[in-house]
């Protein structure tokens, strides 16, 4: 396994943690029962209630078959509702208070992976292998190209650093931006996770802290790839025209402007345009309308 990084560089580009396909055993390779085990065989997902929609059944199961003698959780509204009311209670107020049900479908995924451990899997992704080898890595995060984090598949061990430091930092992240796109993305989803990415990166010197990325490639597009992805397009609307010009999503960067943005609780073009050139693209893949990601999302 690479050693981690050191240079200020690599904890912005972010590809020293890259997880390359050349440490990655081939499906079905008896080189993967040679690896360590770090991250618990349990695989959660989120949905309103235990009826799935019939467009996500398939993708669904393909993640219990691959994986029989994996723990399979569903965090349905009442059971997620029920969780943060019984292990983690200083935080219900602001679970409740979310406006928008993808905020609490965003921000229960980081919980169950802070004190669990195991995967997180959206319900339109698909499995397309065993997922044990991602299973040797402290903690591990989807990257997006040019450069971000989403939130749509994860994985970690129980009281991982990076995700306690997430859970820790949702309350200070819960305003309301004017714009539902904005709101979202930047109190629970791909953005807050992205600043705070950046931020952990930064000060992580050791192994067990280390956050690595699954590539493009390696989560989809391949035989030998992770995931089969059934998504839907991005948020589209009012809101996301405002944060895209042109098509080019603006991007994330320059900690003591979003501080700035975040403590006056404004967000001007001039913050949005701001907390930009060290992330790039801020990724969307998995949210598609609002009223989409609240049936996906749910709660």
């Amino acid at each position: 396994m690479p050693s981690a990084p050191s240079s200020h560089s690599s904890f912005v580009d972010g590809h020293a943690d890259a997880i390359h396909r050349s440490e990655i055993p081939a499906p079905g390779s008896e080189l993967i029962e040679n690896r360590t085990q770090l991250i618990p065989k349990i695989i959660h997902q989120t949905y309103i209630n235990s009826s799935i929609p019939e467009r996500w059944k398939k993708g669904q199961q393909s993640c219990v078959d691959l994986h029989e003698d994996y723990e399979y959780k569903l965090w349905t509204d009442e059971a997620s509702r029920e969780f943060i009311a019984t292990e983690y209670p200083w935080f219900l107020d602001t679970f409740d208070s979310y406006p928008f049900p993808i905020q609490r479908a965003d921000s229960i995924r980081y919980f169950v992976l802070a004190h669990y451990g195991g995967i997180y899997i959206d319900l339109d992704d698909g499995c397309n292998r065993r997922l044990d080898p991602l299973l040797s890595y402290p903690a591990w995060l989807r990257r997006t190209i040019p450069t971000g984090i989403s939130n749509d598949a994860m994985g970690s061990v129980p009281q991982h650093p990076f995700f306690l430091r997430v859970i820790e930092s949702l309350q200070s992240y819960n305003r309301n931006w004017g714009m539902p796109y904005i709101t979202v993305m930047y109190s629970t989803g791909p953005l807050f996770l992205s600043v705070l990415w950046i931020e952990y990166m930064r000060t992580v010197t050791d192994e067990a802290g280390r956050v690595r990325n699954l590539m493009p490639d390696e989560y989809s597009k391949h035989s030998w790839s992770f995931f089969n992805v059934v998504k839907g397009n991005s948020w589209h609307g009012k809101d996301a025209q405002t944060i895209f010009l042109d098509g080019q999503a603006l991007d994330v960067s320059h900690r003591s402007r979003i501080r700035h943005c975040r403590s006056s609780g404004r967000l001007s073009m001039a913050c949005v345009e701001h907390v930009g050139s060290e992330v790039g693209q801020i990724p969307t893949q998995g949210y598609g309308t609002l009223e989409e990601s609240q049936r996906k999302g749910s709660l």
